[in-house]
C-alpha cells in the first residue's frame, strides 16, 4: 500500500481532505498544518484540486477572523474556476440542477 505522505499524489489528496475536515470542525491548527504540506499551484490528478485548496483556505481565514484575506482568496478561487469553466459552489451561486 502506498504511504500517505506529501511526496505522493494520494498523500497530497489526503492532506486536503484532512484540512477540509479540520476547517469544518473549527480546528485551526490542524487545518493550517495540513495545508502547509500542500504545494500550491501544482497540477494534480484530482479535478478542481486547486480550487478546493483555495476554498479550504477561505474557510481557514474566516476561522482566523481574517475576512479581507478570505475575500481575496475567494476571488482567486472564483477566477480560477472561471478560467477552468468550472463552478465553485457558494461563490456566485448560479442556478444548477443535480445530475443523476
Amino acid at each position: 500500500a502506498e504511504e500517505l505522505t506529501p511526496s505522493t499524489e494520494n498523500g497530497v489528496q489526503a492532506l486536503l481532505v484532512r484540512a477540509e475536515l479540520a476547517v469544518r470542525q473549527g480546528d485551526v491548527a490542524s487545518a493550517r498544518d495540513a495545508l502547509a504540506g500542500i504545494r500550491p499551484r501544482i497540477l494534480r490528478t484530482s479535478p478542481a484540486f486547486e480550487s478546493r485548496r483555495l476554498l479550504c483556505e477561505v474557510g481557514l481565514l474566516l476561522l482566523e477572523e481574517d475576512p479581507h484575506g478570505a475575500r481575496r482568496r475567494a476571488a482567486e478561487a472564483q477566477e480560477l474556476a472561471a478560467r477552468q469553466r468550472a463552478y465553485a459552489s457558494g461563490i456566485d451561486d448560479p442556478p444548477c440542477s443535480p445530475i443523476y
